[in-house]
């Protein structure tokens, strides 16, 4: 089975949560790609791999422990006191590789509280921000890059000018080579300067992408 394959076979999987219920996880469905991912394990024949694993509150977990799976599998139980995330990490050691995952669970979410006081000026600040933008002139660039394109998708380096003078924001915009109206979708990035080339597998399935980096890098 090809990745593709085996991705394809996981997203088909009803994993969606269910808002009115009190359990968790909030639905027996999701349950399934547990049972088939753990079928998956068994199969290889996954036996004796240690693993190491933290768990606790989002961003302070308090338990770090390491251990040895001797058939695979491992069932970790954790509670939350005040509303919030718990998160899991787990890092498995296989063949000389490591392997990582993690999975969280909310407690309460609907009762969680902002950490901080919205400033009195916020929606003035904004809005002023906003229509500054909106005199900003953009002087767009659009250039195609022919060693990304594919039969499927155009691709193109675009910029805009920034309010700041002689600052531009840089990205890779991928439209479906197939004329039509399209949905578009906007990636930004999170926090941090890394790399970027573009959604060309989305575009292909149809939609116009637009992942744009660091405003001025």
């Amino acid at each position: 089975m090809t990745s593709k394959e085996r991705f394809l076979k996981y997203v088909s999987f009803h994993t969606a949560s269910s808002e009115e219920s009190e359990t968790s996880p909030s639905t027996l469905r999701q349950f399934d790609l547990a049972r088939e991912l753990k079928k998956e394990m068994e199969d290889l024949g996954l036996k004796n791999v240690a693993i190491d694993y933290a768990m606790g509150p989002e961003m302070y977990q308090d338990v770090k422990k390491s251990t040895v799976l001797k058939d695979g599998t491992l069932k970790l139980t954790g509670t939350m006191k005040q509303p919030g995330f718990y998160r899991v990490d787990v890092t498995a050691h296989v063949g000389g590789k490591d392997y990582r995952g993690a999975c969280g669970a909310a407690f309460n979410p609907e009762k969680l509280q902002p950490s901080t006081v919205m400033p009195k000026d916020f929606e003035a600040f904004w809005q002023k921000s906003i229509a500054d933008a909106r005199n900003t002139a953009l002087e767009p660039t659009k250039r195609l890059l022919p060693e990304r394109c594919t039969k499927d998708v155009n691709v193109y380096e675009v910029s805009f000018q920034n309010e700041s003078w002689g600052s531009r924001t840089y990205g890779i915009l991928c439209v479906p080579v197939r004329e039509g109206k399209y949905p578009a979708l906007l990636r930004v990035p999170g926090a941090g300067v890394r790399p970027y080339g573009g959604d060309i597998y989305t575009a292909s399935q149809g939609v116009i992408t637009l992942e744009i980096g660091i405003h001025g890098v």
